[in-house]
């Protein structure tokens, strides 16, 4: 009789230590919760390239310390299997003699684009959308987007 009084505790044990592992295994299987997206950047100062936190940029370089790291599009290329830096941009706060207050809601920030080794452009020209989505891969010239 006494054996069974202990099966209906002994199973209760087992179910809540099965609970209790289940919880610890779903939490060390699901992706680390980070409030922004990682993000490449580059410094244009010192030329570091690092990962971290989207933000408004230029932001401060981790090698060199100057604020001058702009985020950085890489792409890797499937037909010579290999990254390259498709193109920079930053953004950056409008002063306000530069027509700041004169759209509503103000638009206080403008956005810029350039190519590697190239010139800063106004992202919402054509030149700069003809940047953002006609890049090749330096290294064999592959424009396919699917490889």
């Amino acid at each position: 009789m006494a054996e069974k009084k202990q099966t209906p505790v002994v199973v209760a044990a087992l179910v809540l230590v099965s609970v209790i592992a289940l919880v610890f295994v779903v939490k060390a299987l699901r992706p680390p919760v980070h409030s922004r997206p990682l993000v490449n950047w580059t410094c244009e100062a010192c030329g570091e390239q690092f990962e971290a936190e989207i933000d408004r940029s230029p932001r401060k370089c981790l090698a060199c310390g100057k604020t001058e790291a702009v985020t950085s599009l890489w792409i890797w290329c499937g037909k010579c299997d290999r990254f390259f830096e498709a193109y920079r941009s930053k953004t950056v706060l409008r002063d306000e003699g530069e027509g700041a207050g004169e759209t509503w809601p103000p638009m206080n920030e403008i956005g810029f684009v350039k190519a590697p080794g190239g010139e800063w452009m106004a992202a919402g020209t054509e030149e700069a959308k003809k940047l953002q989505r006609e890049f090749k891969c330096p290294y064999c010239g592959n424009d396919d987007r699917s490889t």
